[in-house]
C-alpha cells in the first residue's frame, strides 16, 4: 500500500520509519512524505495513478491547511483515499472535513496499532479508489407525527410509505386534532417532524404552530392546507412552518417534502448536537487551560534574598491550551535549574504530554544535579511504552549565581540567545542533542545529550524562545523575520525582562496582520547581574 503522508513536523518521517519497519521491510507499506499542502500536490502530481496511493495528512500545517488540501484534492481526483489526522476533541475540523468527504480519521497523540489497523482495514474493505463500491450507511429513523382529523389518511400514509416504514427510516404516529397532538408531543420528545392540517376541531393548526414555537425542542413542521388558501398558509410560515403542500395531497409531493424535511431535521438535529458538544468541550478546554496555568510558575523571585538574578517568563498558547512550557527551580542556596521545551502537536494531546514531560523533568532534576544525565532519564522515561510517538525538544541549563557559571544540556531545541550590556548578541552553541522521547538514550554507549558549560558575563541576559516565534505567519504566508527578533533583544539590553517580551509578543501580533496563530508562544528569559 503506497501512503503518502503530510504533516510540518520534521520528526514525523523518521517516527513513522522507525514505528512501521517491519511493515516497509515486508513491503507492506510503502511511505512517502511530505512537509507542506503544498509539497503534497506537487508529487501528488508526478504519481501515476493516485487513485492508489492513500493520503494520510495533518489539518494544521502553515500555509495550505490539511481541509485545503481535502478539499482540493476531493475536487481534483475525487475518487483518491484522504484520511485526517485531528485532534482529540476538534470537533469543528472534524466536522469541516466530514463536509469535504474525509474517508477517515486518526486522532492525535497517534496510535500507531491503531492506525495499522485503519489502514489495512481500510485497503482490505475499501480497495484502491476506482474499485470502491457504495459505502455503507446508518439508517437513522426519523419520527414523524400527522395531525388530521381524515381518518383515511392514515391507512394512505401508511400504504405510501411502506418502504420507509418497513427499512426503519420513518415512524408514523397519528393524531386527529391540536390537543391530542401536544399530549404525544410531550410524551415523545424523539418526534422531529410534525405534519398537520390547519382546519381541525378542539385545537387548529395554526394554534398548534403557535404551541411548538413556544417550546423548547427541535422539530420541522409542514401544513396541509387548501389549494390558494394563501393567507393562512402565509400565517402558518410565519409560526415557524417550513413548508406546505396542498389538498387534495399529491402523494407523490408528499414523499419529496416528507424527504427534504427528513434531511433537513437530521442536519438540524446533527448540527445542535455538535453545538452542544463544543459547548461542552469549550468548559473542559476552560477548565484544563486553569489548570495547566498553576503548573507554570509565576514567582519569579526564586532567590528573594539575592538581587543578582531576573527572570521572567511568559506563555501565548496557540490554542486553548499549551504544548509548550517553561520551568525553574532552585538547586540549593545558589544554583538554578531552568528548561523550556516545546512538545509536538498542539491542543489537548500536547497540553497532556506537556504536563507529564514537565513533573517528569522536575522530578529528576532535582534528584541528579547533572544536566546530560537528567536529560538522559527524561527520554528513556518517555520513551517507554510510547506508543502516540510523541516527543519534545528542550534546553536545560543550570546557573550559580553567585559566580555566573552556565551548565546546560540541549535536547533538540532551538539554540538561545545570549545578550551583553554592550548590545552584542550570540546563540548559544548547539550540541545537536536529539529530541526526549525519540530514543532510549540508557541503552546506547554513548549518550546522545552532552554537558556544555560556559560563563557569563556581567549583565548577560539569557533568551529562551519555542518555535512558535520563528513560525508565525501573516495573511500572505510571509515568516516572522528573525531580524524582527534580534533587534528585539539587542534594544533590550537594559530593559525590564516584561517589557521584553510583551514587546515581542506584540511586535509578532502587529506582523500576523490579525492571521491566526499557528504554533504555541513561550519566551523565558534570565539576566545574570554579577
Amino acid at each position: 500500500m503506497k501512503i503518502l503522508v503530510i504533516d510540518d513536523e520534521e520528526a514525523t518521517e523518521s517516527l513513522f520509519r522507525q514505528r512501521f519497519k517491519d511493515e516497509i521491510k515486508e513491503g507492506l507499506f510503502d511511505f512517502q512524505f511530505a512537509s507542506s499542502g503544498e509539497q503534497a500536490i506537487d508529487k501528488i502530481g508526478e504519481l501515476e495513478n493516485p487513485n492508489a496511493v492513500l493520503i494520510l495528512s495533518d489539518i494544521n500545517m502553515p500555509g495550505m491547511s490539511g481541509l485545503q488540501l481535502l478539499k482540493q484534492l476531493k475536487t481534483d481526483i475525487p475518487l483518491m483515499p484522504v484520511m485526517m489526522v485531528t485532534a482529540y476533541g476538534d470537533e469543528a475540523n472534524h466536522k469541516k472535513a466530514m463536509a469535504y468527504n474525509a474517508d477517515g480519521f486518526i486522532n492525535k497523540p497517534i496510535d500507531f496499532a491503531a492506525l495499522k489497523e485503519k489502514i489495512l482495514k481500510f485497503t482490505l474493505n475499501e480497495g484502491t479508489a476506482g474499485e470502491k463500491g457504495e459505502k455503507q450507511q446508518l439508517v437513522v429513523t426519523s419520527r414523524i407525527l400527522v395531525v388530521d382529523d381524515e381518518p383515511a389518511l392514515e391507512a394512505l400514509i401508511r400504504q405510501k410509505f411502506r418502504k420507509q416504514i418497513r427499512n426503519k427510516e420513518m415512524d408514523f404516529t397519528f393524531a386527529y386534532n391540536g390537543v391530542e397532538a401536544l399530549n404525544i408531543l410531550k410524551e415523545n420528545e424523539d418526534i422531529g417532524i410534525v405534519l398537520t392540517d390547519i382546519n381541525m376541531p378542539e385545537m387548529d393548526g395554526l394554534t398548534l404552530l403557535a404551541k411548538l414555537k413556544e417550546q423548547d425542542r427541535l422539530y420541522r413542521s409542514v401544513v396541509i392546507s387548501a389549494y390558494g388558501d394563501m393567507e393562512n398558509i402565509r400565517t402558518a410560515m410565519n409560526l415557524g412552518a417550513s413548508d406546505f403542500i396542498t389538498k387534495p395531497i399529491d402523494l407523490k409531493d408528499l414523499e419529496t417534502t416528507l424527504e427534504k424535511i427528513r434531511e433537513q431535521y437530521i442536519c438540524l438535529k446533527a448540527g445542535a448536537e455538535a453545538q452542544q458538544n463544543v459547548i461542552l468541550y469549550e468548559k473542559e478546554l476552560e477548565i484544563a487551560s486553569h489548570i495547566q496555568t498553576t503548573f507554570i510558575p509565576n514567582n519569579f523571585t526564586p532567590f528573594p534574598d539575592n538581587n543578582k538574578l531576573e527572570l521572567f517568563g511568559k506563555m501565548f498558547a496557540a490554542q486553548s491550551v499549551c504544548g509548550d512550557f517553561f520551568d525553574f527551580f532552585p538547586i540549593g542556596d545558589h544554583q538554578l535549574g531552568f528548561v523550556i521545551a516545546d512538545v509536538s502537536g498542539k491542543g489537548v494531546p500536547a497540553a497532556l504530554f506537556m504536563v507529564m514531560s514537565k513533573t517528569l523533568l522536575r522530578s529528576t532534576a532535582l534528584a541528579n544535579p547533572s544536566p546530560e544525565k537528567c536529560m538522559r532519564e527524561v527520554s528513556h522515561y518517555l520513551t517507554y511504552n510510547n506508543e502516540s510517538m510523541m516527543f519534545v525538544t528542550a534546553f536545560y541549563g543550570i546557573l550559580d549565581i553567585n559566580t555566573g557559571h552556565l551548565t546546560y544540556c540541549d535536547a533538540g531545541h532551538l539554540p538561545p540567545y545570549i545578550s551583553s550590556i554592550d548590545g552584542t548578541i550570540k546563540k548559544i552553541p548547539k550540541d545537536k542533542g536529539i529530541a526526549l522521547g525519540i530514543l532510549d538514550d540508557l541503552a546506547l554507549e554513548n549518550s546522545l545529550f552532552q554537558k556544555k558549560t560556559m560563563q557569563l558575563q556581567k549583565g548577560d541576559t539569557i533568551v529562551l524562545y519555542t518555535d512558535g516565534v520563528t513560525v508565525a505567519v501573516n495573511p500572505n504566508m510571509d515568516v516572522y523575520p528573525e531580524n524582527n527578533f534580534t533587534n528585539l533583544i539587542k534594544a533590550s539590553t537594559n530593559n525590564p525582562l516584561t517589557e521584553f517580551i510583551d514587546n515581542v509578543r506584540n511586535d509578532i501580533e502587529v506582523f500576523a496582520e490579525g492571521a491566526n496563530q499557528y504554533d504555541d508562544i513561550t519566551l523565558l528569559c534570565l539576566r545574570w547581574n554579577g
